[in-house]
């Protein structure tokens, strides 16, 4: 935001407003015919519904980790996920099938956080 001029003045200053938060779409593939425990079928599975809790981001480490640790730092962001919607990323041969859920950041997010 953009202060407004005063007569006679050259300057212009900033000035902090209100803060929005967002959130990407979550987007997936997924196999329709699995077994809903199937691990090609767990996230469509877990976002049929939808979710109301906590997205957790952990930044620096390789997702192939595992679980956050005790001294691991995350952002913790408080969203409500609407329910997955299921999809196609194309018409040819070669398209698979997705889902796509919107997230809606629903209060302030806490930035690097230490996991306990």
């Amino acid at each position: 935001m953009t202060l407004p001029a005063y007569l006679c003045e050259t300057e212009l200053f900033e000035g902090n407003d209100s803060t929005t938060y967002s959130m990407g779409d979550i987007v997936g593939g997924f196999d329709p015919q699995a077994t809903s425990s199937s691990t090609d079928k767990k996230a469509f599975e877990f976002l049929r519904n939808g979710f109301t809790g906590f997205a957790v981001r952990r930044q620096g480490v390789s997702a192939l980790t595992g679980d956050a640790v005790t001294g691991q730092f995350l952002d913790v962001v408080p969203v409500e996920i609407a329910k997955a919607v299921p999809g196609k990323s194309g018409n040819g041969a070669d398209a698979i099938y997705t889902f796509s859920a919107a997230v809606s950041v629903t209060g302030s997010p806490s930035f690097n956080v230490a996991a306990v």
